[in-house]
């Protein structure tokens, strides 16, 4: 039987014709595509532009404010301050911590024992049986050391007064005596060559200057790598308490009385360890030759620490760094403040965006209110901050390239004159108030 098949209609002729699934685009409508897809990657490159220009100057600006926030809570956490240390040539800061890793106090001698910090106790030698060698210090009793009688204070030779890559020496002094020109040891770890030795030189009626000197791997600086610092005469006077410190950081190295900097040198290879001699305290080493240098007065509290590198941020390519006051150490007290030592108002860092800066088209004096910029890449209309070479200013409106109602000094840095040409950079302001707290002022 034959079987009934329904017979298919033709496709209509025109355009409700549908393609079949193997025909293709054509060539007008491929363009269209591309066309589409080409303006779509467009957009799509600008957005990640824009997003890349945001991230580097915000990015910028957070990666400093984090520094310093790190810096001021391992300065509370520690009790002893902490500093960061900033290159604006380079883009960088570094912060940097300190912790006591040995101390004597010198409460109390027991047999000619005085007690250490941990166990490191100091024994109290001398040539000739000696009198009283406690006396009244800077805080609480303090040792008395005699040159006549080679007094001296033997703290062994223990592994952690051998930090190579960054050290802390303090102690207070007070000298009573000493001929022109004698050396008084106050600590040192020292075999003639290698190690460190801070210690005062007897300047005659005008007092004591202060020294100090350390071995670095470093042979292109000074005598084989050493490194030697002296403070101006007079800086420590006879009978007098006087607070003197030696600090490296693998950075800089840096000699101090009563917190102020009397000498600073470069120090960018690790301090050669004299492995084997002990640190003495009111003498200068070697122990094989015998300790020289007698300290002659008192000291007080003598501590060894350990100084140790925090955050190292390298902020990204072409952003521009300034500082108010040009400053190059932030230092906070042992209260995460700013020491008043160092700092008398508040600081303020500012970041430059690469991404959004002009040029002048006019030079600008100190004085100028306006300052005139050299389009296409005009600055926001509605203000905000600006580096000009390393002055940080803020202005209130931008029109047609001239910026308007400057104010030069807010941010610390004085009023500056300006050559036509200069780069003019958007900038994040950031503030560190005396009490240490950080915040962008922008």
């Amino acid at each position: 039987m034959a079987r009934c098949e329904k017979k298919r209609s033709p496709l209509p002729p025109g355009p409700l014709r549908r393609r079949s699934a193997s025909s293709g685009l054509t060539l007008v409508e491929l363009l269209v595509v591309m066309g589409i897809i080409a303006v779509v990657f467009g957009m799509s490159v600008v957005s990640f532009i824009g997003i890349t220009r945001r991230s580097s100057r915000e990015g910028a600006a957070e990666q400093v404010m984090d520094v310093l926030r790190s810096a001021r809570m391992s300065a509370v956490t520690s009790g002893r301050g902490a500093v960061v240390r900033i290159n604006p040539a380079a883009g960088t800061l570094y912060g940097l911590s300190t912790s006591v890793v040995a101390a004597w106090h010198f409460e109390q001698i027991d047999s000619g024992v005085t007690p250490g910090a941990r166990r490191m106790d100091g024994a109290y030698t001398y040539a000739n049986p000696v009198g009283t060698p406690i006396m009244e210090g800077s805080l609480g009793l303090a040792i008395n050391f005699e040159q006549s009688k080679s007094t001296y204070v033997d703290c062994g030779s223990y592994p952690v007064y051998d930090q190579t890559s960054g050290i802390r020496l303090e102690a207070y002094v007070r000298p009573t005596g000493g001929s022109v020109g004698d050396n008084l040891g106050v600590i040192s770890k020292w075999d003639g060559t290698d190690g460190y030795a801070l210690y005062l030189h007897c300047d005659g009626d005008v007092g004591y200057s202060l020294h100090c000197r350390i071995n670095t791997e470093d042979a292109l600086i000074g005598d084989d790598g050493s490194v030697d610092l002296e403070s101006d005469t007079g800086v420590v006077q006879p009978h007098t308490w006087t607070h003197v410190a030696l600090e490296c950081d693998g950075v800089e190295a840096r000699l101090l009385y009563n917190g102020i900097v009397a000498d600073t040198a470069a120090q960018t290879a690790d301090i050669i360890p004299a492995n084997d001699e002990p640190l003495l305290i009111g003498a200068v080493g070697p122990r094989s030759g015998g300790p020289t240098d007698f300290f002659e007065g008192q000291i007080d509290e003598p501590r060894v620490l350990s100084v140790a590198g925090g955050q190292r941020v390298h902020l990204p390519d072409k952003v521009k760094l300034v500082v108010s006051h040009d400053t190059r150490t932030i230092h906070y007290d042992a209260h995460g403040s700013l020491d008043l030592a160092y700092h008398n108002e508040p600081i303020y860092i500012a970041v430059g965006d690469p991404y959004q800066k002009a040029e002048l088209a006019a030079s600008c004096a100190k004085s100028d209110p306006t300052m005139t910029v050299r389009q296409p890449n005009p600055l926001p209309p509605t203000g905000g901050h600006l580096i000009v070479g390393d002055e940080i200013i803020h202005y209130s409106s931008a029109s047609g390239g001239v910026l308007s109602d400057l104010q030069r000094g807010e941010c610390g840095t004085d009023g500056e004159a300006h050559n036509q040409a200069e780069n003019v950079y958007m900038a994040r302001v950031v503030r560190i108030d005396q009490t240490g707290l950080v915040d962008r002022v922008d």
